[in-house]
């Protein structure tokens, strides 16, 4: 199915294939028609066969597995730890995410997926654009606690929350969450909520108990949520237009399991 969205401007690829078609182009023309033109030509065919040489490193293909997740991506041939291609993630099974590295620097647009296959997010790396927002990050309207100025907080309707990039079926997931030891003696169940920051330069930080239960529960939630968080880039949140420092509410649930 074709997507209702274009790229602003030309991908990596297109232009690296123009200047290797530019590069050959020029070793073939008399050094006069250069001169002519008022073209450098040593310049103009070191820049393009510069290019083109770094783009056309051998890569090989890589697959890194865990217990629900298998990702399959491109590694440059002369250094395992450097992405460079066509990427993609599944999750039990599920495509989550899939995208584009260069040089182990996401480039161009990475398209998110749910559960159920659908088109979540799609944003463009490269052009810092956000062309497909999800449903569930459509409440702009809904008031937070924004950094107006001088470090002072109040609470304002957002043209626009902050949006994690990942797939919602990896957010809020908790699967590393464990029962405090002394709440399941006192049998302690119920729910902790926990704040954090998500700054203009797109970093979660500052994740803090907002209303908790004890008996280790707090502690407990607030190292998975930042565990699960802080690694993620997020857009900013926008207010009248800018984008503004955003506080956000994760709710994590202590519930005992039945025998």
């Amino acid at each position: 199915m074709k997507r209702n969205y274009k790229q602003p401007q030309k991908t990596d690829t297109q232009t690296l294939d123009e200047l290797t078609a530019f590069a050959f182009f020029a070793q073939n023309l008399n050094p006069s028609f250069f001169v002519k033109h008022n073209f450098q030509l040593k310049t103009a065919l070191f820049l393009c066969l510069t290019t083109a040489a770094v783009g056309q490193q051998k890569t090989k293909k890589a697959e890194t597995k865990s217990d629900t997740s298998v990702e399959t991506y491109y590694v440059l041939e002369a250094d395992n730890n450097t992405r460079d291609g066509d990427y993609e993630k599944k999750v039990n099974g599920k495509l989550a995410e899939k995208g584009k590295y260069r040089n182990n620097v996401r480039v161009g647009v990475w398209e998110f997926y749910s559960s159920d296959s659908t088109l979540e997010l799609a944003y463009d790396y490269s052009q810092d654009t956000v062309l497909v927002e999800r449903q569930i990050h459509q409440d702009g309207a809904a008031k937070h606690f924004v950094n107006v100025s001088g470090g002072i907080w109040q609470q304002r309707e957002l043209d626009r929350a902050p949006i994690p990039l990942k797939s919602s079926q990896e957010l809020f997931q908790h699967g590393s969450l464990r029962y405090p030891r002394e709440a399941l003696k006192k049998a302690v169940e119920g729910e902790v909520l926990v704040v954090f920051t998500v700054g203009t330069d797109g970093k979660a930080s500052g994740f803090l108990v907002k209303q908790g239960i004890g008996y280790g529960c707090d502690e407990e939630a607030a190292r998975v949520v930042k565990s699960e968080l802080a690694p993620i880039h997020w857009i900013p949140a926008t207010h009248d237009g800018k984008p503004v420092n955003a506080e956000c509410t994760v709710s994590v649930k202590f519930k005992m399991q039945k025998e």
